[in-house]
């Protein structure tokens, strides 16, 4: 309790006394009273306390109200009014400043300290979901569309490169301005105070059909199609917009305009299922995923039951996981399951880092890509696009180092099942390994320093050898049998 700061703000010197006696008594030692705006603002500026147990009518043209939202659109504290009056019109102006209590004077000792103990705890836990919270956010800093966060009062916690671009707000410029300030929202029904509103009040994730217009920094106006989920838990003290500019045509963009050369047709749909344990991050990818007209989200996971309850159900192209462990032990244990249930489905992981050991790991683990939220080429929807077309999905180190490793085998292993890999040559086998990680004939010829028509004579023997058709039947092949 030494290590807890508390501010008391009360211009009547007998009432701060009586506060401090009782914060004393309940063994709070590190306690500080001021009595107006600019004594207030400058200590929590200095040394913000845990805890401001603040009176509304003060000396002065600046109320306990005014401070408090001062305070608060810079800090995050947790505030106790303490005041004698108790009128509806004091209340409405001290409820948007979300305080944790309200103590009318004369107080009861047991009151307060029941109040204040409450505050203190509740504002604790929420700290840290807020910070488990924000490392799922940074997931967001390199995605295609714009991400905003903010608290319930509408400070801006974070700002992605996206919005960024849209609003003309820097990350750091945007974070000492209130959400309106940098979301300015140009239509003549509607603001961004009412779009928080709207969020806290439904508290799910939903879309705007409405076109919103927002006007930047530099004065031009963007029309845009807009998202907005609230945190998890009662207290909903995270919003998080999603948004993105509203094409200028009805017509969406197709797999077509993602990857040149897609097997899929435009009416096909790729079957996807999302685990993981985290809600808010599983909303966020839903968000980015709910764009594409060719994926289709069949259902969220996070226990094995689910996962079987979902491929039993539905067919499924590809599973996202969604690792936030630092246990690898438990990524591989999801991987095989989904192997020995799904046979034949895709698979691509999303984890925090970047550590080309776990990666390498995974792609042995015949997984077919990899995502980390630190990559500046952050973005999903190519890369599901990418597998399905047959593609592997790893950073070029990963592929460099992958490809090394096999050429620095004298001999690759072969697992007792398959026989036909055996009488391969050690040439051949070099070509597997560079056909599976997408190399062209052209390019594997540039590597092995032989001819692109003697790379295709020796792929069209080993097709024959190993009785496959393709080459995507040859990296299917070659990431079963080759480690």
């Amino acid at each position: 309790m030494k290590n807890i700061i508390i501010l008391i703000v009360e211009d009547n010197k007998l009432n701060s006394q009586l506060i401090s006696e009782s914060l004393t008594t309940m063994g709070y030692s590190n306690k500080h009273i001021v009595d107006n705006y600019n004594a207030a603002i400058e200590f929590v500026d200095k040394t913000p306390p845990d805890l401001i147990l603040m009176d509304i009518m003060l000396k002065g043209s600046k109320d306990g109200v005014i401070i408090a939202r001062k305070i608060l659109s810079k800090h995050d504290v947790p505030i106790i009014y303490i005041t004698g009056y108790a009128q509806d019109k004091i209340i409405e102006r001290v409820k948007d400043t979300n305080p944790y209590a309200f103590i009318k004077k004369p107080f009861k000792y047991d009151d307060l300290k029941a109040n204040v103990v409450i505050a203190l705890s509740k504002h604790k836990s929420i700290k840290k979901k807020n910070k488990e919270r924000l490392k799922y956010v940074q997931a967001f800093l390199n995605m295609h569309c714009g991400v905003i966060t903010t608290n319930v009062t509408g400070s801006v916690l974070f700002i992605n490169k996206v919005a960024e671009v849209l609003t003309g707000f820097k990350s750091k410029e945007a974070k000492n301005f209130k959400f309106e300030e940098v979301f300015n929202i140009s239509n003549s029904n509607y603001n961004s105070r009412t779009l928080l509103d709207e969020t806290i009040r439904k508290g799910t994730v939903h879309k705007f059909r409405q076109n919103l217009k927002i006007k930047s920094k530099n004065g031009s106006e963007i029309t845009l199609e807009i998202k907005t989920s609230t945190g998890n838990g009662i207290d909903n003290s995270f919003i998080t917009i999603f948004f993105w500019e509203k094409p200028k045509t009805k017509k969406r963009y197709s797999i077509k305009n993602v990857v040149v050369g897609s097997t899929f047709s435009k009416d096909h749909k790729i079957n996807l299922m999302v685990i993981g344990d985290n809600s808010l991050f599983r909303k966020g990818i839903l968000n980015v995923l709910d764009t594409e007209d060719t994926i289709d989200i069949r259902c969220e996971t996070t226990t094995k039951l689910e996962i079987l309850e979902c491929c039993t159900s539905k067919e499924i192209d590809l599973a996202i996981i969604l690792d936030d462990s630092t246990d690898s032990d438990d990524i591989y244990e999801t991987v095989n399951f989904l192997k020995k249930e799904i046979p034949g489905v895709k698979i691509l992981v999303l984890y925090p880092g970047l550590e080309d050991e776990r990666e390498l790991n995974l792609m042995e683990n015949a997984i077919q890509g990899v995502i980390s939220y630190k990559e500046h080429n952050f973005n999903i929807p190519l890369a599901i696009h990418t597998i399905m077309k047959g593609d592997l999905w790893f950073r070029r180190e990963i592929l460099s180092r992958y490809i090394n490793q096999l050429n620095s085998k004298k001999e690759i292993r072969i697992t007792g099942k398959n026989k036909a890999f055996d009488k391969l040559s050690h040439q051949e086998k070099q070509i597997i390994a560079y056909a599976s990680l997408g190399y062209k004939n052209k390019d594997i010829g540039i590597k092995l320093a032989l001819a692109e028509g003697t790379i295709k004579n020796y792929l069209i023997r080993i097709y024959k050898k190993l009785y496959i058709k393709n080459k995507r039947a040859l990296k299917t092949y070659s990431i079963k049998y080759l480690n």
